[in-house]
């Protein structure tokens, strides 16, 4: 939908026409993030399981700092554990 210029909304039908446009257009952009979210997931997945049959080359860090935690990942695939 193209930019709205509010100062020329006169009417309240076409308000509550526009808003439920904005609503729908607000939806169908939630519903494409949340299908390229579980995209991503799913070829995530998919890289960690290739990786764990190849074996997984596995590096054990500490952060910086008195109180630094550790962490472990993968140097291939960055899978932490």
């Amino acid at each position: 939908m193209n930019d709205i210029d509010i100062n020329n909304l006169k009417d309240i039908n076409t308000c509550n026409i526009i808003i439920k446009n904005l609503i729908q257009e607000k939806q169908d952009y939630l519903d494409k993030i949340n299908s390229l979210n579980k995209q991503i997931e799913e070829i995530k997945y998919t890289k960690y399981d290739i990786c764990s049959k190849k074996g997984h080359n596995l590096i054990t860090e500490r952060e910086m700092g008195p109180y630094g935690e550790r962490f472990t990942y993968c140097t291939i695939c960055n899978l932490e554990y």
